[in-house]
């Protein structure tokens, strides 16, 4: 079974307002071996500085990280980012 999907196009200066929207997650295609960090950083409204400054604890499938550069591995990954 497809995922749904749902296209919009907004100015990154206007995604604070879709925030608890967000907050009940998405799906993200990604490429297994791509690091939790290059993914994140690919998405709009994330960067180096926000990742380092704002994000404190970073989740896979349920088990806090230490290391952002870990790869991603396996048909479904469950990121939470605290």
């Amino acid at each position: 079974m497809k995922n749904p999907e749902l296209c919009f196009v907004c100015p990154e200066a206007h995604l604070i307002r879709l925030s608890t929207m967000l907050q009940s997650g998405f799906h993200v295609n990604a490429t297994q071996g791509d690091s939790i960090f290059s993914l994140l950083k690919a998405l709009p409204g994330f960067s180096e500085t926000y990742l380092a400054e704002k994000v404190q604890t970073v989740f896979l499938n349920g088990d806090a990280l230490d290391d952002m550069e870990t790869l991603l591995h396996g048909t479904t990954a469950i990121i939470a980012l605290a």
